[in-house]
């Protein structure tokens, strides 16, 4: 299968659209279910069969407020990639309303579930055959998410805040919130990577050989509205913690589209695939222009939950997509800074050299691009769907297996 005919996901308009890298054949999947307003994708893996298959959530119209309560049926699909097929897990039995996904082991026989309990997000193990869940964390232990599966499929990084014992203190694996940790699946021990008082750290992603974990770390006292952060790293048993940039130069909370139809959520880095030549790894990143702020500003007398209001003409600045050394911290752009064009939301192909970003101007719809850094180009691809904008792009796993067949 040639680079032009591998495939995408992204989220438009409620919908799961999939296009061609180069742009034609775009479409949204026929996800037919009464009462499913808003979908979204989740892992993609082979299971015991060989089928191709992506697990999907769904859930009907909400407010942002029963989401992060929890109080809304989130409902998680297996979706045959091949044949289109669509069946529904943890209908009869599940540990709370909300649950999610986050990652698949043991060949497709098991799960990482997710699921809001008691204001607390905890994590389970589930057998997908009996769909029985079993806890991996414990009441009072914290919100955990922001999910990463380790490349040997033993170890579960992700953030938590929130957790406090009996006595009202903060636990041990989260000496702050949003402290980062890892938890080994076989046991449930815990190992704190990163946690101190007025730094918020995010979104852990692990290298390819499973050493090192990339996160953020926002200043939130200074920075409420979370706009900014700055790129961390540390060794997974908790060793080596760093900051490799400054500035607080990350384009962190992202908000973007029209009036009409707003998209968000948090901008995370990710690791390239395939190491350089001279065996290091790289971390891509969305650096800032000077003096950049987005189309919205941050209005803290708001309720919770709603305190961007748009301002598009407010905007300044931009930002752009680099790569960057997390040893000597030194960048290399991916696409080029300019001016009121802000770039963001970055995903690799396999290879290593293929990937797809969003890029939006204050005011406007996000659009989905994909870019080769081999050849030094970037191209449109899709602007989604009823003017909403392309979002949250991923490559179909199973195109990929095709060429490297």
């Amino acid at each position: 299968m040639s680079s032009a005919s591998a495939r995408l996901l992204f989220h438009s308009a409620g919908r799961i659209g999939i296009v061609r890298a180069d742009g034609s054949e775009c479409r949204a999947l026929p996800l037919d279910v009464p009462g499913q307003t808003r979908w979204q994708s989740g892992p993609q893996f082979r299971d015991e069969s060989g089928r191709r298959v992506m697990l999907l959530f769904s859930h009907g119209t909400s407010r942002t407020a029963d989401l992060v309560r929890g109080a809304l049926l989130r409902r998680v699909w297996v979706y045959e990639h091949d044949s289109g097929a669509l069946r529904e897990l943890f209908a009869g039995s599940r540990p709370a309303p909300w649950i999610g996904v986050s990652a698949v082991t043991d060949a497709g026989r098991r799960a990482i579930v997710c699921a809001i309990v008691d204001g607390e997000q905890r994590l389970y193990s589930a057998d997908l055959a009996t769909e029985r869940c079993e806890p991996l964390t414990e009441p009072g232990s914290g919100f955990h998410y922001g999910e990463s599966l380790s490349p040997d499929g033993l170890r579960l990084a992700c953030h938590v805040t929130g957790g406090k014992d009996r006595a009202h203190r903060a636990p041990p694996h989260m000496p702050a919130p949003y402290s980062i940790n890892v938890i080994e699946l076989a046991t449930g021990r815990r190992t704190l990577v990163a946690g101190r008082s007025g730094n918020l750290y995010f979104g852990p992603v692990w290298s390819p050989d499973g050493e090192t974990l990339a996160f953020l770390d926002c200043e939130s006292g200074r920075d409420p509205a979370h706009f900014w952060a700055d790129v961390c790293v540390a060794d997974a048993d908790g060793s080596s913690l760093r900051r490799v940039t400054e500035g607080q130069a990350h384009w962190f909370a992202t908000s973007h589209g029209t009036a009409e139809a707003r998209g968000g959520g948090s901008n995370s880095v990710a690791w390239v695939p395939q190491r350089t030549t001279s065996g290091r790894g790289r971390i891509v990143w969305t650096p800032k222009l000077p003096g950049s702020r987005p189309d919205v500003r941050y209005d803290a007398s708001r309720a919770d939950h709603e305190e961007f209001v748009f301002a598009p003409e407010e905007a300044r600045g931009g930002t752009h997509l680099q790569l960057l050394d997390p040893q000597s911290g030194e960048g290399t752009d991916l696409t080029e800074p300019e001016a009121g064009r802000w770039d963001f939301r970055v995903s690799f192909a396999s290879d290593g050299r293929r990937f797809a970003f969003c890029r939006t101007r204050p005011g406007r719809a996000p659009v989905l691009w994909v870019g080769d850094r081999e050849q030094g180009i970037a191209n449109p691809v899709t602007a989604g769907f009823d003017g909403a904008g392309a979002d949250f792009p991923v490559w179909l796993a199973a195109d990929e297996e095709e060429e490297e067949a």
